[in-house]
């Protein structure tokens, strides 16, 4: 009984996000475990929007003592706090924004833990790394991408917001495309549909339930009677196509809706199915045409999906329909005839995985998941960090042309670069107090240069105005730039550990300046 009491005050809490990515992604969350290193302004934002939504469970990973400069841009932390481990304080307060994640404090320097013990956080589903040297964020990249451990680097540095997701593949199952195709099968309609359609005689309708009659019956009972009177053909040439229009109209008595529905969506009765081309490069990938014993139960799900369409040429079916104008009892039968097919399909593509890799024990639920979102199916392959920061590998030409923009934001991304190996030289920030800020200029300015001289690019790209607001910036984080900054970060976050919507490929940049952003695949 409190297992059952747990579970209805939890669906009442997350009632609206349900809503938005369903039981699979809220579970994928609960299941999740998150380190955040260093509870800055920035991380203890991200962090606060994923304790939000019910993560499992987080990790704080931070050696600093609260100081009072961390009172004016923190919310997570108060007077109180004053000399305190910044990752208990902070963990102590994000703790009470949720009683069903659970949080923990690590008052070590992280820096430290990625140089002595980096396997210490292949226990995470995610890390968010704040504020670290480019050193020490080199290795924890390269350890976390060898183990497909999804890294966030993010940090705020005065009115600038930076944000680099590396991972090497990121499965994802449900892409929801604001464009997402629906999945009626007019042109190919198996035999349960026709059989469905054949059902309902129109002359017999009275004029309530002939106006509401579902646009896909309309469609698949003119096209079986188009198909009859032409051999078995779709209407092909224009002329056909129009002519195919101009009998639906003539069934229409008073302008139902109804048929203005099933006239705008005439082309589907002479359409056929086509794989999109981002679900077939995820169903050519070696990985599924080639799967092994090894492979991950995505990969022989989309194996056998492969091999479904191979049989059939059609993706297993989606299962839903679109709102139209249709009476609730047609209606809701004629979804059970969608939704009953893409059972049958979901099935087949079980028993394919089974033929495949019959020692595994893949969950029919999940199987079922995958093939009824095979439509939305996408693979990110995100570069690593070391590809970005050798020049050997980095992307110059295109940085090079995103730099010769005057109104875009890549300045700000070589110039925060730069500051790392000015930290990295002199052990403080440029501009850290007033008096440095204009000494400090040339000395960035070098390094910014040095940083374009490797990668070929002309030093003039990023102007001294750049280099000099940077200065003054001091290292400062603004909690508005932070809080920004962390909506951002964990929206990406949530999209990663949902395996729904495609994240950044791989860079982001917020200029609070003229409040402008910029993605780029660096």
């Amino acid at each position: 009984m409190e297992a059952q009491a747990i579970d209805k005050k939890k669906e009442e809490k997350y009632d609206r996000q349900l809503r938005l990515w369903g039981a699979d992604g809220q579970q994928r969350l609960e299941n999740a475990k998150v380190c955040l290193i260093n509870a800055s302004a920035t991380g203890t934002e991200i962090l606060k929007n994923l304790v939000l939504p019910g993560i499992g469970s987080f990790t704080i990973v931070d050696g600093h003592k609260v100081q009072a400069s961390d009172l004016g841009n923190n919310f997570f932390l108060d007077f109180a706090s004053l000399g305190k481990s910044r990752a208990e304080a902070t963990t102590h307060l994000l703790n009470e924004l949720n009683e069903f994640v659970n949080g923990t404090a690590v008052d070590k320097d992280a820096e430290a833990i990625i140089e002595e013990d980096v396997s210490f956080f292949g226990r995470f589903t995610l890390v968010i790394a704040t504020n670290v040297s480019e050193k020490a964020l080199l290795k924890l990249a390269a350890f976390l991408y060898a183990h497909n451990i999804p890294l966030f680097a993010c940090r705020s540095y005065g009115f600038v917001g930076y944000l680099r997701l590396t991972v090497p593949e990121h499965t994802i199952v449900e892409s929801k495309p604001d464009d997402a195709p629906d999945d009626l099968r007019v042109y190919e309609p198996w035999d349960e549909l026709i059989k469905f359609a054949e059902a309902i005689n129109m002359a017999e309708l009275d004029s309530h339930h002939y106006s509401h009659v579902p646009f896909i019956v309309l469609l698949v009972k003119q096209l079986q009677k188009w198909r009859a009177e032409h051999g078995g053909k779709a209407p092909e040439t224009r002329d056909e196509k129009a002519l195919f229009k101009e009998q639906l109209r003539e069934g229409q008595h008073e302008n139902e809706l109804n048929f203005e529905e099933a006239i705008a969506a005439a082309f589907k009765a002479w359409t056929p199915f086509a794989v999109p081309y981002e679900v077939q490069s995820v169903l050519d990938d070696p990985k599924a045409r080639n799967p092994t014993a090894d492979s991950a139960d995505f990969w022989l799900v989309v194996a056998a999906i492969a091999r479904f369409v191979e049989r059939h040429h059609v993706l297993p079916l989606l299962g839903s329909i679109p709102d139209m104008n249709a009476d609730t009892n047609t209606y809701v039968a004629l979804l059970q005839v969608y939704q009953e097919k893409a059972v049958a399909d979901a099935a087949e593509v079980a028993s394919i995985v089974r033929e495949l890799a019959p020692t595994r024990t893949i969950s029919d639920e999940y199987v079922r998941h995958v093939s009824r979102n095979s439509l939305f199916l996408r693979v990110l392959r995100i570069r690593s960090l070391a590809q970005e920061y050798d020049p050997a590998t980095a992307n110059a030409a295109e940085l090079g042309e995103a730099l010769s923009d005057p109104e875009g934001n890549l300045p700000w991304y070589v110039v925060l670069r730069a500051v790392d190996r000015f930290y990295a030289a002199h052990g403080r920030l440029p501009g850290w107090t007033n008096d440095q800020v204009l000494a400090d200029v040339p000395l960035l300015k070098e390094q910014v240069e040095g940083l374009l001289k490797e990668l070929s690019l002309d030093t003039s790209l990023v102007s001294e105005a750049v280099v000099h607001e940077t200065c003054r910036f001091g290292g400062s984080e603004l909690h508005n730039v932070a809080s920004l900054m962390g909506g951002v970060a964990s929206q990406e976050a949530i999209k990663v550990i949902t395996a729904q919507w495609l994240p950044i490929n791989n860079t982001f940049i917020y200029n609070g300046i003229n409040s402008t952003t910029t993605s780029l695949e660096l």
